[in-house]
């Protein structure tokens, strides 16, 4: 791949149930790497959006910060902040055309598998890298079959600088998606729950 053409992502949310908690999801365009960044319970507003997106971006290489894609989301109400703290410019799909977006749609509904839309998106961070990573292992037909992760380590040296900043990889998964999907497909809503409480104590 063509390292010119990194870096241009594609954002959303991911809303828990009654809309009390959120995570935000990027998604590369040429790799379709995923990164999945925990929002605190109650920030998944314009400023606590915005937050979280400027101290992960400020983390990454200027490579991979060539641009950002949204919705019409009110949450990127603060997206000239965003710009002005990150060099990265921020650009709206039109109303009501997800394929401006396809990439992240797409994305977004492999996410859901792992957080089934009724359930409460968890905050813990090392959780959600879990299945970022699991998701990186899952060959893609747009890349030839080919991994997201592999993908964006043959394109960039700049792979370990993705990884949301404060916390590390879980071992709980390895190469292509597996353990943690067969099981959340196997017991759902109650396993997430559980699991959140295992993580948490170990």
């Amino acid at each position: 791949m063509i390292v010119g053409h990194l870096g241009h992502w594609e954002g959303d949310l991911i809303i828990g149930a009654h809309g009390t908690s959120a995570a935000a999801t990027l998604v590369e365009r040429t790799t379709r790497f995923v990164t999945i960044l925990a929002l605190p319970v109650g920030e998944g507003t314009p400023e606590g959006l915005c937050d979280v997106l400027i101290d992960h971006i400020n983390t990454i290489p200027d490579v991979m910060r060539g641009s950002l894609t949204w919705d019409q989301g009110s949450e990127m109400a603060r997206h000239a902040a965003l710009t002005l703290a990150t060099d990265m410019k921020v650009y709206f799909a039109h109303p009501r055309s997800p394929w401006e977006r396809g990439t992240n749609e797409n994305t977004g509904g492999l996410i859901r598998e792992y957080l089934p839309k009724g359930t409460q998106v968890t905050t813990h961070q090392p959780y959600l890298n879990a299945i970022a990573e699991e998701l990186g292992w899952t060959p893609q037909s747009s890349l030839g079959m080919a991994h997201p992760t592999r993908s964006i380590r043959t394109s960039t040296r700049c792979f370990h600088h993705l990884t949301p900043r404060g916390s590390q990889r879980m071992n709980l998964l390895h190469h292509r998606r597996g353990p943690l999907h067969r099981l959340h497909q196997r017991f759902g809503t109650f396993l997430h729950l559980s699991g959140l409480l295992l993580l948490r104590l170990t």
